[in-house]
């Protein structure tokens, strides 16, 4: 109980505060020092092995390959220009992400039109 009454002290610890005086009272079994057993000491030095990610299927390998889309809305409180939505665009190879801010639901697909004419002028495709 001293151990944990202690903050999870050392058993060397504990015998030295033993030892000087400052705990009185106790006394550590000679074979506690060897057979000594803390579960808190298991949680704490556990650790877990990273997850390796395996992505099947083919890689992307160039700007545009594969777009990934996201839409949001509708607000409580529109923009000043009363847009209530707005949908991002990330390019799966650069991660590069374009945000653009709609009045309607219904303007996605113009806003995804827009967004492929202006990669092909960006990026020459």
């Amino acid at each position: 109980m001293l151990h944990h009454h202690l903050g999870h002290i050392s058993l060397l610890a504990a015998k030295k505060l033993i030892h000087d005086g400052l705990v009185t009272g106790l006394r550590l079994e000679s074979n506690l020092l060897t057979d000594f057993f803390c579960e808190s000491y298991t949680y704490a030095k556990a650790i877990q092995l990273p997850i390796l990610k395996e992505r099947g299927g083919e890689q992307v390998k160039a700007v545009e390959d594969e777009i990934h889309l996201d839409v949001w809305g509708p607000t409580k409180t529109p923009t000043k220009q009363g847009q209530l939505y707005y949908v991002t665009f990330t390019d799966n190879y650069s991660r590069w992400t374009h945000i653009e801010f709609l009045e309607k639901k219904l303007e996605v697909f113009s806003a995804y039109k827009s967004f492929e004419i202006w990669c092909e002028n960006q990026f020459s495709i």
